[in-house]
């Protein structure tokens, strides 16, 4: 990936990174959902990060992850278009709210029953999947069955190396097409986040960001806006879910 090398290089260097992209720097949200997204000046690592691992497109997780190794202070820019651009680096240079963006995926939900007598854990689970370039999240871990969130474009590879890793252990008993929403939160001393309503699946995760599985399109403009609006311009509880 030319990104990742262009951040190995610069920490060699030890210089800083400059990323030239079609778009003026990372967003708030995407600008073609969400008309009042805005470019962010500056985030922290765990930030960009929380962008990038949850379907934000302007630089790959590996990149920050890249970063992060070599303390690269990153800078991405528009090869089209003067601006300030998004600096990324091991701090965040001005105050924030407690949410400054967030991302949208479409996912499928897959729960899988195990076998009797297999013995996996999630550990497991990590290690035969992390050399791989899959956006997923564990959701549920129990004796006899394992939920996960993945990517819609990537199930079919994350069923191929479940399949691998550990044989006829699983059997695949559900599987639903749901968007993942995350709110990426500001500074670490944020409150707690907004709860959802109607029962939404609810995980936390050590990045910055709250993550919903809602059903609904993770193209649907409507969707975007409505979120948005309600918890990282009004930084409120969101108080219906569409």
């Amino acid at each position: 990936m030319a990104d990742t090398t262009a951040v190995a290089v610069a920490g060699a260097l030890q210089a800083a990174c400059y990323i030239y992209t079609d778009v003026k720097g990372i967003y708030s949200a995407d600008p073609r959902m969400v008309p009042h997204a805005h470019v962010l000046t500056d985030m922290q690592y765990s930030q960009a990060a929380a962008f990038a691992y949850n379907g934000a497109k302007v630089m790959h997780f590996k990149s920050i992850d890249e970063a992060v190794k070599r303390n690269v202070a990153v800078h991405v820019l528009s090869s089209f278009q003067e601006g300030e651009g998004t600096w990324i680096g091991p701090q965040s240079l001005g105050a924030q709210a407690s949410y400054i963006g967030m991302t949208a995926l479409g996912v499928q939900v897959l729960t899988f029953a195990f076998q009797q007598g297999a013995k996996i854990s999630p550990t497991d689970i990590d290690a035969a999947l992390n050399e791989m370039d899959i956006l997923y999240d564990v959701l549920a871990f129990k004796e006899d069955h394992l939920k996960v969130s993945v990517a819609r474009q990537e199930v079919s590879e994350f069923m191929h190396y479940l399949q691998e890793a550990f044989g006829g252990f699983f059997q695949l008993e559900d599987k639903r097409s749901l968007a993942k929403f995350t709110f990426v939160k500001g500074s670490s001393n944020t409150r707690a986040a907004p709860t959802l309503s109607r029962g939404a699946v609810y995980h936390m995760d050590t990045i910055h960001a709250s993550h919903y599985w809602v059903n609904g399109s993770a193209d649907d403009d409507r969707i975007h806006n409505q979120l948005y609006c309600e918890v990282v311009m009004k930084d409120a509880h969101i108080s219906e879910m569409v």
